[in-house]
């Protein structure tokens, strides 16, 4: 592991998505998380990003179920060109999460302090095996790795303009969407212990 995170860009990407498996572990720096979490956290997203995807290509996916080839020229102009939308959107939504990411070092230690000790409480209890308050810095990373990920794959696709390429774009289109979401839930979260901390310090 200690060996992967050193290759460069390489190495980033598969330390911030480890992390953010394990759920900020401390044992992610030396470990791959156990296959059962990464089923558990990405399953069912990934299934969502397929789902949509196939939608998004269904005239594709009708002729892949019919036996036919596959008639590319069924598509509308927006099925055929997923790189349209990630360039002209991914971009903003790039800013916004490192924008976002930057106010997570403002929270409280309150509620720093509270989460961390919510979650070993849990693991005490046995209802939590694994994850530290770092979730929190690896849960904005994380969807920042994707959208970059994902704007890569839609130049690609808008330069080689390759229909081989249209299932992958499409897919990372929608899985960025999704954790895009993950963020807000994040946020709601952090903004509901942030107020609710507050209302709990005493007036000065």
């Amino acid at each position: 592991m200690k060996i992967l995170i050193k290759t460069p860009i390489l190495g980033t990407i598969i330390y911030i998505i480890n992390n953010y498996v394990y759920s900020g572990d401390s044992r992610a720096s030396n470990n791959f998380a156990p296959l059962n979490l990464w089923i558990k956290t990405l399953f069912l997203p990934f299934t969502i990003a397929i789902g949509l995807t196939a939608t998004s290509l269904y005239p594709l996916i009708q002729d892949a179920i019919n036996g036919n080839d596959l008639n590319f020229s069924r598509l509308s102009n927006i099925q055929k060109n997923p790189s349209e939308i990630i360039i002209s959107i991914f971009p903003s939504l790039l800013g916004f999460g490192i924008g976002v990411y930057a106010l997570i070092f403002a929270l409280q230690a309150s509620v720093i302090n509270g989460m961390q000790q919510e979650i070993e409480k849990r693991s005490a209890s046995g209802s939590r095996k694994y994850g530290s308050v770092l979730m929190i810095n690896a849960d904005m990373a994380y969807p920042l790795v994707v959208l970059t990920i994902s704007l890569g794959v839609g130049i690609f696709q808008k330069i080689f303009e390759s229909n081989s390429l249209l299932y992958a774009t499409w897919f990372t289109f929608w899985y960025g969407m999704i954790v895009v979401l993950q963020v807000i839930g994040v946020l709601f979260s952090l903004g509901d212990s942030s107020i609710l901390n507050k209302l709990e310090a005493p007036e000065e």
